[in-house]
């Protein structure tokens, strides 16, 4: 299938940190990259990490494992607009679906054009391993509502990512670049409803994963 396999037997290797690669891509662009737990759901870890923070200061409900609220998004988003992401399903979009929703499963570029579209946020995804001016991938909503920013490295691991302060003379050069990009880069098709509010979506889905850990349901 599209989406990448169940890491439960690979925490070990989630969590050696190639501390090279991570400061060089990162500072590249002026940023500093936050330690992530590798345990599968790095990616909806560092998203939840990246919305707590300004400008966003999102808030999640307590007793709710954040990362379970991001994935449940993506998720849904996908079972709710199917024929948006058919066609990158390589195995089928039910079979997408039911792999993903499973606990400690990878989060794959599914995932991120679903978050960016459900959120209605740029993500960007600074990839640490490729070459620099081939190292971001931009995912980008109509009418985005903020800038998440993550760190993807050794093939299998997100963190997230926050500016630096002050910033050299050359991050601040190559920000503005990434900035540049970003305004010219062609937005998803997916057209979200009117009325977007963040914290209500939150609200909603920490809501919803609430209620399926009472009745017994997987979220």
């Amino acid at each position: 299938t599209s989406c990448l396999p169940n890491d439960t037997q690979k925490g070990n290797n989630d969590r050696r940190i190639n501390r090279t690669f991570t400061q060089t891509a990162a500072t590249r662009y002026g940023f500093q990259a936050h330690h992530i737990d590798g345990d599968g759901n790095c990616l909806f870890r560092a998203v939840a990490d990246q919305l707590q923070k300004p400008p966003f200061n999102i808030k999640f409900s307590t007793g709710v494992d954040y990362h379970r609220v991001i994935r449940h998004i993506a998720v849904k988003h996908v079972s709710k607009h199917k024929a948006l992401y058919q066609n990158a399903c390589v195995g089928g979009v039910e079979q997408w679906i039911a792999i993903m929703k499973q606990d400690k499963t990878w989060g794959d570029q599914i995932v991120l054009s679903a978050l960016s579209n459900a959120l209605q946020v740029t993500l960007v995804v600074i990839r640490a391993e490729a070459k620099q001016g081939e190292n971001s991938t931009i995912y980008k909503p109509h009418n985005p509502k903020g800038i998440i920013c993550l760190h993807y490295k050794n093939g299998n691991h997100y963190e997230s990512l926050s500016k630096r302060s002050p910033m050299s003379t050359e991050q601040q050069q190559q920000w503005e670049e990434l900035q540049t990009l970003i305004v010219k880069h062609r937005s998803n098709t997916y057209t979200p409803p009117n009325g977007h509010k963040l914290q209500e979506i939150i609200n909603e889905n920490c809501n919803e994963i609430k209620n399926c850990t009472t009745s017994g349901a997987g979220a």
